[in-house]
């Protein structure tokens, strides 16, 4: 927080016909005074100076009002001045966290000097922003401690005692070389084991395929990984953790392991740090009582809503007692401490006496901790006014948090309207009952054992089915305006991916409630139908299409527009994989799209057609098709869309054997995503055209291209495209012979396509390494393992049949062809995990079982 005024500013600035003078103390607006009050100055110039940010209120009052106690309204009267003056737009409430000048500031002039920010250090990972930790100092050391020697180390305590927080603090901390990232994956929304994998690969930035078992898979694609996976809040989900980790340690043994629960997982390898309650002092000395964890995160939320409160000698007895009451509970003395500005401290005290002394035949029972927890619960439900009870409760249907602009269209109705709702959410926050997280554009959430209580709440006053089918329906519109914007997306939607990420767990629950409704089972279908780019920029094609695929082939009585929306969804998410049924929506798609007299959609459709054909080999088809789509994706299109007609006009270029033809458009499709200021698209592109140079045989400019395509998808954590940019890039580079060790690289890019079930490229470029090292057997072993798998095509690209034999050429040199003929047909009957094993880990040939490394002549 600033010490000074910020009156005490000697700049100028000038947003549209508003000119601040900060020596002056004046307001121009249009070049003529305004009237401005000296506070109501101190309020603008202090937003404007810290525009980039949300100002709390309390920073906001301490930096008007130094050392002075005023009441929260004298804020609110300068605010609506201000509003008046500058207009409604100029300043923005933002609930729960305070205001933010909005407005542009055209220029800036100072004549002051500010000291330079201190240089940051940036933690690769998703890690959220650490909030303050009290009391826990110990806690934090020992959990650092455990990390640093262990591989899976697991905080277990009570719910609300504080875990979350320990294991945030303890992954910034902890001493650890972690090349690969510090990744958060927060497991309390989940309702079904079967959506861990696809969450954790959703945190990394990893695509999960359809046709693996999802806990194999991820297990596959962080083998070889250093990195640090914490899993928040596994108690409902325990056995499953556990099984899961267990693979993961066999599989991926340098990823290490922190993990929050209610209960001990007793997985492999398992160090369980056991967190206690805060600690109270023993007694109500002032001096003393403020180095105790209790009693500090009491004053600091307690002050956070009321900025009058002080810890002094004739409060701080109570205090204590409160904080010993709650046993200590970080949650329970939150939701106590949010309470001070309607009860007083005192008031508080008088309260907590009377609900958290439980008698029993004349005898003070203390409670467990979670049964104190509910008491905290049931009572400051309790104190909230009916409006403030009924946007809680409704509050409850969101999994994974939520935005104002969602809440106010689920939660308002004819009493409560959408402001009402504003001003309550920003209640429920300063009662530590709703949690708000980010400044500029906070999400909201309630903690899981809140919003468990709150759905409590919402059943008992028989509003769960409405409130249930309301949010299934908002989520619904929200998908549709996803799909339609998808096209569309800003460069910086299109690379935060905010909106699509934020609102999985939504689109998760919303998805089940409808498909266990039998009335609005069709909302399920649509739903599914709108959501394609929400699993596809979250890296989870993988569950989207394993959700399609268990409600295919449709039922016949489904509306045609959500029946077209299902099949070009299901088509879109598998247009590279060419299974029969993917081809049957593609089928579907394009001729629901022509009995809907949809040309926008039907250009998309025949493009996703003209793909998988591709893939197909059945060429004329998908260029029939792609001569269609040419006509109705036109220059004036969208950016984004034309450089989809590009890729598609590539991919037969390619299979037409014509890769001169393929470079050409697909630099088109880089120039078109460059316009677009899509960066992901370009690197994609460019990924593109680097394949096409290598089907060229122009081996030294496809290395340039993909080095270049993959580098700047790792930079920029893409959800997708690097895994066949990396096997193409393993491939030029053992195909060109470097002397370098392309080992790793075509291990990493095993990895992604193992998960895809197209190992061919990464083994093939392992097998060209081994034989130019004069490893002849272990080379041909991997390409009669590689090649075997290979799919059918004409003409055989660059990467099939020649890099074949190249390697048996290699080969030839020094053994007959007797036993290079048996070599391959070894390689033939190997399994996926020995071909690894040989290809990357150099695993001794000779403990092979013998039945497969021997000659199979007979």
């Amino acid at each position: 927080m600033d010490d000074a005024r910020p009156a005490r500013s000697n700049s100028r600035y000038r947003s549209g016909a508003i000119e601040i003078d900060a020596m002056q103390r004046s307001v121009l607006i249009d070049g003529a005074p305004a009237k401005v009050g000296s506070r109501a100055f101190d309020v603008l110039l202090a937003l404007v100076e810290r525009r980039e940010r949300v100002v709390p209120k309390r920073e906001l009052m301490d930096l008007v009002w130094p050392k002075l106690v005023v009441e929260e309204g004298n804020l609110l009267v300068h605010m609506v001045a201000l509003r008046k003056l500058l207009g409604p737009r100029a300043i923005a409430t933002i609930p729960g966290r305070g205001y933010r000048f909005v407005m542009p500031v055209d220029e800036v002039a100072s004549t002051g000097s500010a000291e330079p920010a201190p240089p940051s250090v940036t933690i690769r990972g998703n890690l959220p922003a650490q909030p303050a930790l009290f009391g826990r100092a110990q806690d934090l050391d020992a959990v650092e401690a455990l990390l640093r020697a262990h591989t899976v180390v697991t905080i277990v305590g009570a719910g609300g005692i504080g875990k979350t927080s320990l294991a945030l603090a303890a992954s910034l901390a902890a001493r650890v070389d972690l090349p690969d990232g510090r990744w958060w994956v927060e497991l309390a929304p989940l309702t079904e084991a079967a959506h861990v994998p696809s969450s954790i690969a959703g945190a990394l930035g990893m695509q999960l395929p359809s046709g693996r078992m999802p806990n194999e898979a991820v297990a596959l694609a962080l083998a070889g990984k250093n990195l640090l996976l914490v899993l928040d809040s596994c108690e409902h989900l325990a056995d499953d953790i556990a099984s899961f980790i267990d693979l993961l340690r066999a599989r991926a043994p340098n990823v290490r392991l922190l993990v929050t629960s209610q209960e001990s997982l007793k997985c492999r390898d398992e160090q369980v740090y056991r967190l206690g309650a805060l600690a109270v002092p023993p007694n109500a000395q002032l001096e003393e009582a403020t180095r105790f964890g209790a009693v500090e995160l009491f004053v600091e939320r307690a002050r956070a809503v009321d900025s009058r409160f002080r810890l002094a000698s004739d409060n701080v007895a109570v205090v204590v007692d409160i904080c010993r009451r709650l046993d200590g509970i970080p949650l329970a003395i939150e939701l106590a401490a949010a309470r001070v500005p309607l009860l007083g401290v005192h008031g508080l005290h008088a309260r907590i006496n009377q609900i958290f002394n439980v008698l029993s035949g004349g005898t003070r029972m203390k409670l467990r901790r979670h049964q104190t927890l509910r008491a905290a619960l049931d009572w400051s439900h309790g104190l909230l006014a009916p409006d403030e009870q009924t946007v809680f409760r409704r509050l409850g249907v969101f999994a994974g948090g939520f935005t104002l602009e969602l809440a106010q269209r689920i939660v308002s109705d004819e009493r409560v309207d959408q402001w009402l709702v504003l001003d309550l959410l920003g209640h429920l926050i300063d009662k530590s009952l709703v949690i708000a997280d980010g400044d500029a554009e906070p999400r909201y959430r309630l903690l899981e054992t809140t919003r468990a209580f709150a759905l409590e709440q919402l059943a008992a006053s028989g509003e769960s089915e409405a409130m249930l089918r309301r949010h299934a329906q908002a989520i619904c519109e929200l998908m549709t305006a996803i799909d339609e914007d998808f096209w569309h997306l800003s460069p910086a939607e299109h690379s935060k991916r905010s909106s699509a990420v934020h609102e999985l767990g939504n689109l998760r629950a919303a998805i089940d409630w409808a498909l266990a409704s039998e009335e609005d089972r069709t909302l399920a279908y649509e739903l599914l139908g709108r959501c394609w780019p929400v699993w596809m920029l979250n890296g989870l094609t993988g569950e989207g299409v394993e959700r399609m695929q268990q409600l295919w082939p449709l039922p016949p009585n489904l509306p045609t527009r959500i029946e077209a929306d299902f099949c070009l969804a299901f088509a879109r998410l598998n247009k590279d994989a060419a299974r029969e049924e993917h081809w049957e929506a593609a089928r579907r798609t394009e001729a629901l799209y022509r009995k809907l007299d949809d040309a926008d959609r039907l250009g998309h459709a025949l493009l996703v057609f003209a793909t998988i054909g591709a893939v197909r080999g059945q060429i004329s088809e998908a260029e029939e098709a792609l001569r269609e789509a040419e006509k109705l994706v036109t220059a004036t299109a969208a950016l984004r869309k034309q450089a989809a007609l590009a890729a598609t006009q590539g991919q037969c270029y390619l299979q037409r054997g014509a890769p001169q033809r393929a470079i050409a458009v697909f630099r088109r499709q880089l120039e078109l995503y460059h316009c677009a200021g899509d960066i992901l698209g370009e690197y994609v592109a460019l990924g593109n055209v680097g394949s096409a140079q290598l089907e060229a045989g122009d081996v030294d400019a496809a290395v340039e291209s993909l080095r270049k395509s993959v580098d700047g998808l790792r930079k920029i954590n893409a959800p997708y495209g690097v895994e066949f940019r990396l096997s193409a890039l393993a491939v030029a580079l053992a195909w060109r012979g470097d002397d370098v060790d392309i080992l790793p690289l075509a291990r990493e890019a095993f990895d992604h396509h193992r998960l895809l079930g197209v190992t061919f490229g990464p083994l093939m470029a392992a097998a060209l390494q081994h034989a130019t090292r004069n490893d002849a057997r272990r080379a041909v072993l991997l390409a009669g393992y590689a090649c075997c798998k290979l799919p059918l095509q004409e003409p055989p690209s660059l990467i099939a049949l020649p890099v074949q034999q190249r390697v048996c050429d290699c080969a030839a040199a020094k053994y007959p062809a007797a036993a290079i003929e048996a070599w391959m047909r070894a390689g033939e009957c190997l399994t996926e995990e020995q071909a690894a094993a040989i290809a990357f880990d150099r695993a001794p040939l000779d403990e092979m079982p013998s039945e497969q490394l021997s000659s199979q002549s007979t």
